[in-house]
């Protein structure tokens, strides 16, 4: 378990947070007391990006010129159906 003074904790707390989604507890001190732990609500999950379910999804405008109003609402009447 990681342990930061409340200063060092204010001056890295990216680090902080970090080490707790990681599930590492930190505790935070004042004065060489614990005043408090930081842990995750739930562990991180990783992050993934269907490409084939956005490719599936993709909007391509109508030939011709682009007018961003018309596309707009194109868009959301095929959503609407």
């Amino acid at each position: 378990m990681s342990s930061y003074s409340v200063a060092e904790a204010k001056n890295n707390f990216s680090k902080v947070l970090a080490a707790a989604e990681r599930g590492e507890p930190v505790s935070i001190t004042r004065r060489g007391k614990v005043v408090a732990d930081v842990v995750a609500r739930e562990p991180a999950r990783p992050f993934r990006i269907d490409v084939e379910e956005l490719k599936r999804r993709r909007v391509l405008p109508k030939k011709g010129p682009t007018d961003t109003v018309a596309a707009l609402e194109e868009m959301r009447n095929e959503r609407s159906r």
